[in-house]
């Protein structure tokens, strides 16, 4: 998809630079180019750190459903006492488990390997 969108890019500018100086002036024309570069290197680097950040996710959730132990905010996660949710990413207390582990919530992001 990236190689897709770069060669649209590319071909944008091509064109961009092939029209008439008199329509368009050539600041004008490297000021969009530099515009366009910007929001492309953001859009770059926000969704390779979104992939780390899902794929981190990704393996804990795992770990957790292959019965492992993780670590929130102090507090051990297993499946003994928590439920792991699809919709939010998050572990939520399961019904009848003992007092101090009643309506808590924790987001998969903020939890790590207990066993590391």
């Amino acid at each position: 998809m990236r190689y897709i969108i770069f060669l649209c890019f590319l071909i944008f500018i091509i064109v961009l630079f092939t029209i008439d100086d008199k329509k368009i002036n050539k600041k004008m024309k490297i000021s969009v180019v530099f515009l366009l570069s910007l929001i492309s290197i953001f859009a770059y680097f926000y969704e390779i750190n979104f992939q780390k950040s899902s794929q981190n996710i990704k393996e804990l959730s795992n770990s957790f459903l292959q019965g492992k132990n993780l670590k929130c905010k102090g507090i051990d996660v297993n499946l003994t006492n928590f439920e792991f949710s699809y919709a939010t990413s998050s572990f939520i207390a399961k019904n009848g488990v003992p007092k101090e582990f009643k309506n808590l919530i924790f987001e998969v992001s903020k939890c790590e390997l207990k066993d590391k």
